[in-house]
């Protein structure tokens, strides 16, 4: 899945979702060395520094993913079926 991230202060990020649970989601954030988790309290989502965070745009298709991938994310280990 492609998800764009949005934060408090008006940031937006791109990211494709490692794993995610009801409560949990790793994503692979565009630019960034390490993945991070996302938690859904009854607040809504929120980083691992607790900064909340709002999923803008949640996308799932496989060709797409690749695309993206290809041009954006070409150090992930990621196969779309």
């Amino acid at each position: 899945m492609y998800v764009i991230i949005g934060f408090p202060n008006g940031e937006t990020r791109e990211a494709i979702v490692m794993a995610a649970a009801h409560d949990r989601m790793r994503v692979a954030l565009r630019d960034a060395d390490d993945a991070v988790e996302l938690r859904k309290t009854r607040g809504g989502w929120k980083a691992e520094d607790g900064r909340a965070v709002e999923l803008e745009s949640v996308l799932y298709d496989a060709g797409l993913c690749r695309v993206l991938l290809s041009s954006s994310y070409s150090h992930a280990p990621f196969r779309a079926a």
